[in-house]
């Protein structure tokens, strides 16, 4: 990892090599998360296609113990996930998996009703192709930007999270 200044937001990036190195990156992220809060918290996942955003996912699901499959919803827009207790003692009930590639404007996102999902503080929500809905998200929305560099191969770069609360 190394970090860099870019404007007024911390960053970081890494190269995961293996979905061994991914799903380290995962309990990272995990780890970093909040214990507590007043919204959802919510991963924004932007890159080219098959840089690792619905991986990355899959990864995350598992990790909060979710046994079901996870694919991507892109054309059914959004698929919400249950998280039983975990030993991982976050606040998170349910995982709520957007794909925003069909979107063409904030206007589309009408039909999935985001600002009861957003103000659920026991939501974990993940979109993919979040740039796509960049207006509508809260301002403390958490970054990740995947870019493909060969079949195995993958650069992360996040904002840095910062420490439990």
């Amino acid at each position: 990892f190394f970090l860099y200044l870019r404007g007024r937001m911390r960053s970081m990036r890494k190269t995961l090599h293996s979905l061994k190195d991914t799903r380290f990156f995962v309990k990272r992220i995990l780890a970093k998360l909040p214990t507590k809060g007043t919204h959802a918290e919510i991963l924004a996942l932007s890159g080219e296609l098959g840089s690792g955003k619905t991986a990355f996912t899959k990864l995350l699901a598992r990790e909060l113990g979710i046994i079901e499959r996870v694919i991507s919803p892109t054309f059914i827009l959004e698929r919400d996930y249950s998280i039983k207790k975990n030993k991982k003692q976050l606040r998170f009930t349910r995982l709520v998996h957007i794909d925003a590639y069909r979107f063409d404007s904030e206007k589309d996102l009408k039909p999935l009703r985001l600002e009861s999902k957003f103000n659920d503080p026991h939501n974990l929500v993940v979109i993919e192709w979040a740039e796509k809905i960049k207006k509508a998200l809260l301002k403390n929305t958490r970054w990740i930007k995947f870019s493909f560099i060969d079949e195995n191969t993958r650069r992360v770069e996040f904002q840095k999270l910062k420490a439990k609360s």
